[in-house]
C-alpha cells in the first residue's frame, strides 16, 4: 500500500511539473539535474510511477520548491490503510488548522498555497475556513481538493478514538458513517484536480481500500463504482454546496449529486 501511494506521488508531481512548465520529461530532467547521464531517465521513469527517493525529492524542491504541496502531502501517508497516532494525525493536518486567535469556532481553513491553489492559481473563488473539527459535510462542500484530505485525517482520528476506547460496534458505525459517506462524496473533487485526474484510478483503488478499512458495516453500504466514475469524469462542473447540490456550468443552476455510495436495499438494483 505505501509503494503504490509513493508510485502516485512520482505520477502526480511529474503531472504538475510537465503542466506548469509546458517541457517533456528530457527538458525537464535537464532543468532538475542538470546535464547529468545519470539523471537523464529519471522523470520518465517517475512519470510511468517509479518511487521517488528523498533525494530526488529534494533536488525537485531546489528548483520547483512550490511542489512542496505535493512531494510532501499528508494525502500519501492518510491513504495508508493502518492505525495513526493522535499525535501523527495532528502532524499531518497541522497545515490545515486554523491558528490561534481566529474567529471562534473557525476550525479549518484552505490555505492559499495548497492543493487547491495549486489547481485554480489562476482563478479568485475564495475558499472560507470551516466551522467545527468533525464538520466533514462542509470539508466536502467547500469546493477544494484539500477538504477530502482532512476528511480521511478525521476518519483515522475516529479510528484511533474507537480503537483506544474498545467501543462495541454500534458506536463504531455510528460515528463512522457519515464521515464515510462524506469522504465519498469528496473523493471526486480532488480525483478531478488536474494534476491528479489522469490517476484518478489508482487513487481510487487506494481510496477504496482505506474506505472498506474504516467501514464497519460492510452488509450496509458500499461505494458506488459506476457513479464515482461519472462524477470524476463528466464533463460538467463538480463543486458541491447546499448539501447534495452541484452548480451547473454556467449558470446559477444546481442540479443534484447523490452521493456515491449504495445502502443495502439498493444493491440489486445497482447490480441487476
Amino acid at each position: 500500500m505505501k509503494k503504490d501511494a509513493d508510485s502516485l506521488r512520482s505520477q502526480i508531481v511529474i503531472h504538475y511539473l510537465q503542466r506548469r512548465t509546458g517541457m517533456g520529461t528530457g527538458k525537464l530532467s535537464l532543468e532538475i539535474f542538470g546535464d547529468t547521464k545519470e539523471h537523464r531517465k529519471k522523470v520518465q521513469l517517475w512519470k510511468s510511477g517509479t518511487r521517488m527517493h528523498a533525494t530526488n525529492r529534494n533536488a525537485i524542491l531546489n528548483r520547483f520548491p512550490e511542489s512542496d504541496i505535493l512531494l510532501n502531502s499528508a494525502i500519501y501517508e492518510l491513504l495508508e490503510p493502518k492505525l495513526l497516532t493522535h499525535e501523527k494525525i495532528d502532524e499531518l493536518l497541522a497545515g490545515y488548522r486554523r491558528h490561534k486567535g481566529s474567529i471562534p469556532l473557525e476550525y479549518w481553513c484552505i490555505p492559499d498555497m495548497s492543493w487547491q491553489g495549486l489547481a485554480q492559481k489562476d482563478k479568485s473563488e475564495p475558499i472560507f475556513p470551516i466551522l467545527g473539527r468533525f464538520n466533514s459535510k462542509a470539508l466536502s462542500e467547500c469546493g477544494a481538493a484539500d477538504g477530502f484530505i482532512i476528511i480521511l485525517g478525521l476518519l483515522h482520528e475516529i479510528n484511533a478514538d474507537i480503537t483506544q476506547a474498545n467501543d462495541d460496534k454500534r458506536h463504531y458505525t455510528a460515528r463512522l458513517t457519515p464521515h464515510l459517506i462524506e469522504a465519498a462524496r469528496a473523493f471526486p473533487v480532488f480525483a478531478r484536480h488536474p494534476d491528479v485526474k489522469p490517476y484518478w484510478e489508482k487513487l481510487y483503488t487506494l481510496f477504496k481500500k482505506l474506505w472498506y478499512y474504516f467501514n464497519p458495516s460492510f452488509d450496509a453500504l458500499i461505494l458506488d463504482d459506476q457513479l464515482m466514475s461519472e462524477y470524476v469524469n463528466m464533463n460538467a462542473e463538480y463543486y458541491l454546496a447546499r448539501g447534495a447540490l452541484g452548480r451547473v456550468p454556467g449558470s446559477y443552476r444546481l442540479k443534484l449529486f447523490r452521493a456515491p455510495v449504495l445502502q443495502a436495499t439498493e444493491w440489486d438494483h445497482a447490480t441487476s
